[in-house]
């Protein structure tokens, strides 16, 4: 049978017939258990045309945490699964999931996965998502990563410096960016930065173990993603229940 887990060796990936995505992250940052595989079973189980994990698949980044949490999925669905390298996926992320950054390109929207999982990103990457913004110029994006940009009072987010270096590739494209997807903070959280939407999704089953901005934001969650024929995004939180 095709896995649906998809290990990345392309650094650019073109899918047709994409209307909806289910994004949910950190699946296994503090153990992939009975309570986890709960939580990501029950979104794995919500229809989608391809799911994304924000990282954090694994506990300590071992190869046998994260082929664990690849074999579950490929237990429990038959739509392409992609994932972004959280920090704690290190030092396993590259054997088992392949490339950390890399952009799936859709009929009319380019997701751009980067890898920040040490809280800044590389010259090289930043090169990478100005180069798809070009090659693509009469698309809209979706940038995704795992570490937060800056949030009032939370520390466990992007350096300032680190996010005016995105900044300084995103900002003459802005109009062009529909939203910012990340992880690693455990919970929901929808804000806006510097005239970016952005969206955490970290509550695909690991424990609230983080400082939120709002008690209610810790809860399990997905996002759901639904492409409209006019070419918008249509983003709502799916709260998951188990």
């Amino acid at each position: 049978m095709k896995s649906a887990f998809q290990r990345t060796t392309k650094t650019e990936t073109e899918l047709k017939g994409v209307r909806q995505i289910v994004v949910v992250g950190d699946v296994g940052c503090t153990g992939f258990g009975d309570l986890s595989k709960q939580v990501f079973g029950a979104v794995l189980r919500h229809q989608a045309d391809l799911f994304m994990i924000t990282g954090d698949l694994a506990h300590t980044g071992a190869t046998e945490q994260l082929t664990e949490v690849i074999d579950f999925c490929n237990t429990r669905t038959q739509k392409p699964v992609f994932a972004l390298c959280g920090n704690h996926d290190l030092p396993g992320y590259a054997e088992c999931c392949g490339l950390s950054t890399y952009a799936i390109v859709l009929q009319r929207v380019v997701l751009v996965c980067l890898d920040n999982s040490k809280g800044s990103f590389e010259p090289a990457d930043l090169e990478f998502l100005r180069h798809q913004l070009q090659k693509h110029d009469g698309k809209r994006f979706v940038v995704l990563f795992h570490v937060p940009p800056p949030l009032e009072s939370i520390r466990s987010v992007m350096k300032e410096d680190a996010w005016h270096e995105l900044r300084r590739v995103l900002d003459s494209h802005k109009s062009r960016i529909d939203c910012i997807i990340c992880g690693h903070l455990h919970g929901f959280h929808e804000y806006h930065l510097d005239g970016y939407h952005i969206f955490i999704t970290a509550g695909g089953g690991a424990a609230m173990i983080y400082q939120m901005p709002k008690e209610e934001c810790k809860t399990f969650n997905a996002l759901r993603l639904a492409f409209k024929d006019d070419g918008s995004i249509a983003i709502e939180m799916i709260p998951i229940q188990v």
